[in-house]
């Protein structure tokens, strides 16, 4: 028989720091924490479980009751952890709790389960272990974002693998096998920070490439796409900082933490609508820095079918509206490959006009340096 431990009952990693994130926290308490000590990527478990039980007392919840909800009925976990914003120091009186609970369970993908047994939401997430393991193991051994690699389906699937491994990592463990939880342990490296900052990277590059060729068509869309390419930047910022925490609201309270004044300014300004678009691309272009030359992959949006005819294609979507473009032999649907791929600064007039009408998906990547 495996022989299985609480957390309670194991090690605590060195590195522990000042007690912080009160529930209900006022924001004072929040900014008294010192960034070395409320980031990420050095909270230790002690502080991460100073943070929980002070949201559990403040509620008359238990610790034994939480860990009774980590048994959802799918198998006995390998490892189970408390995660979320009230582990990352950032949880309110409204906040709820988040568990992930991983089971030698293959029949399960990603099970939600949401609880209010003890007057408090608990929402509990079940995915099989294997799968789990083996996407955060991809993470570190994987170059990403490539070309290859960048339509809707894969995208989407890299935010989940990041999201799923870095709640595991950043967690604290309330029960699992020895090995699990030194795999668990061992998630908290500098890769971590480095793939977070990657994807938020990419993201802005995404955004600030999709504004410029929206431009034209569509002034206002292309602001709210600048808008973001902003805001993805400063959270890369933010995780190059320590904050690793993957969740995009949260972004002004990383920012306090760090005390970014600057950042906190251009996020006020863009949230109240006081940004052009000018002001949004150069301000995009200044946090990402010297990223280097991308290249960009469109595929069709999800919903789309095409019909081949004299003049080029007709390309339709949720069978509600319809563009031409001259251009011809395209994918015939989404997932049969690429519409186009080239430099992300020098997209066809077509292509541009078939993305202005959101029949195409945007995905970008680092040139790749072409031999001497």
């Amino acid at each position: 028989m495996e022989h299985r431990t609480s957390f309670w009952g194991t090690a605590v990693q060195d590195g522990g720091a000042a007690p912080g994130g009160v529930a209900p926290p006022p924001r004072e308490a929040v900014l008294s924490i010192a960034p070395s000590a409320s980031s990420d990527a050095s909270a230790s478990d002690d502080l991460l479980r100073t943070r929980l039980e002070a949201f559990l007392t403040a509620r008359s919840f238990g610790l034994d009751d939480l860990v009774e909800e980590t048994d959802q009925g799918h198998g006995e976990p390998v490892i189970a952890v408390a995660a979320g914003s009230v582990l990352a120091g950032f949880g309110t009186h409204k906040s709820d709790l988040d568990l992930l609970v991983l089971v030698d369970n293959d029949r399960v993908t990603r099970m939600p389960i949401t609880s209010h047994r003890f007057g408090t939401l608990v929402d509990v997430t079940v995915r099989a272990a294997a799968p789990a393991k083996a996407a955060a193991e991809k993470l570190t051994t994987t170059d990403w974002p490539t070309l290859d690699r960048v339509d809707n389906a894969g995208w989407n699937h890299h935010r989940r693998s990041l999201n799923t491994t870095s709640r595991m990592a950043l967690g604290l463990p309330l029960k699992g096998s020895e090995d699990w939880l030194a795999w668990q342990r061992g998630l908290r490296g500098p890769w971590l920070g480095r793939v977070l900052h990657r994807w938020w990277v990419a993201e802005s590059v995404r955004m600030r490439t999709a504004a410029r060729w929206l431009a034209p068509a569509n002034p206002a869309l292309a602001l709210l796409r600048a808008r973001d390419a902003v805001l993805h930047a400063l959270h890369a910022r933010a995780t190059e900082a320590g904050q690793w925490y993957f969740n995009a609201k949260w972004l002004p309270e990383k920012l306090r933490v760090l005390d970014d004044g600057d950042g906190l300014a251009k996020v006020t300004a863009l949230l109240a609508g006081r940004v052009t678009l000018d002001t949004a691309l150069s301000w995009a272009d200044d946090l990402l820095g010297a990223v280097g030359r991308w290249d960009a992959a469109v595929h069709w949006a999800p919903g789309v079918s095409t019909w081949p005819v004299d003049t080029g294609t007709v390309v339709d979507r949720w069978g509600i509206r319809a563009v031409q473009t001259p251009l011809s032999g395209l994918p015939a649907a989404p997932g049969d490959g690429a519409v186009w791929t080239g430099p992300a600064d020098a997209p066809p007039p077509e292509v541009r006009d078939l993305f202005a009408h959101d029949m195409l998906w945007l995905g970008v990547a680092p040139a790749v340096k072409e031999a001497p």
